[in-house]
């Protein structure tokens, strides 16, 4: 069990971030881009190195931006997304967005080395955590418990955790095939290097087996996942969802390709 204050810790870190997210980080990359570039060239007269740092600034602030947005989505995550657009919580169609752009992102940052073995393995356990607890307020919920619910409010919608699951479910499913693709490329490229390193050196290595370890957890049949239904292709799963859930359902099962 977490301490006391743990989880309100989190929900401070996380209001934080929003908050830094909202004052410093402007929708489109290209202004901070472009300032960095016009900086060089106003001062092209100055030596390689304090080009390398200009440009290594830039790269830093990218990255920042990056992992702020990615946390900022596990919060929407275990908040729970609004399906009917009658509560504060983040609407569907921004959510999609969010998580295109930051898997968008994700790819060419990863590209680039931008991330260190370490911390890709923190990022994949963060999402494995935020899929468990989405729209449970970073809460675990066993079968047990879902059903203990059920059985004292009859009318409480159970659909709502297993939806928001599903969908943070997705998220990790893409975030592991950027991963997959990235170690798969690298693999390519050594074996037409009969000299290339030992795989010890791919950073994405470690964190798409620690990714693949917890979507076989998923697979297998969790205590603590109740999404499942949505990944399955069998028709009767989808028969007594709305046109909504269907579309969500559709998604889920895409990021499986």
């Amino acid at each position: 069990e977490p301490f006391d204050k743990s989880r309100t810790n989190l929900f401070l870190l996380l209001g934080n971030n929003r908050k830094w997210l909202e004052e410093h980080v402007r929708d489109d990359d290209s202004h901070s881009r472009a300032i960095v570039a016009g900086n060089i060239e106003a001062n092209s007269s100055i030596g390689k190195r304090s080009q390398r740092e200009w440009i290594m600034k830039e790269k830093s602030a990218i990255n920042r931006k990056f992992l702020a947005q990615l946390v900022d989505l596990q919060w929407d995550f275990m908040k729970g997304v609004s399906l009917d657009g009658s509560d504060m919580r983040i609407h569907l169609d921004e959510l999609l967005s969010k998580m295109s752009s930051i898997i968008a992102s994700f790819t060419d940052l990863l590209a680039s080395a931008s991330f260190s073995e370490s911390l890709l393995c923190k990022l994949v356990a963060t999402m494995a955590f935020s899929t468990l607890t989405a729209s449970n307020q970073g809460k675990l919920c066993s079968t047990k418990r879902l059903s203990a619910k059920r059985s004292k409010d009859p009318i409480w919608n159970e659909g709502f955790i297993m939806t928001n699951q599903a969908l943070a479910f997705s998220f990790v499913l893409r975030f592991c095939t950027v991963l997959a693709n990235h170690f798969y490329g690298h693999m390519t490229k050594r074996e037409n290097k009969p000299n290339a390193s030992s795989l010890i050196n791919i950073r994405s290595l470690t964190p798409l087996l620690l990714g693949s370890s917890f979507i076989t957890s998923i697979y297998e049949g969790s205590d603590w996942f109740h999404g499942l239904v949505f990944y399955r292709n069998d028709e009767s799963s989808g028969d007594s969802m709305s046109s909504e859930n269907n579309s969500i359902r559709n998604l889920c099962t895409t990021s499986q390709i």
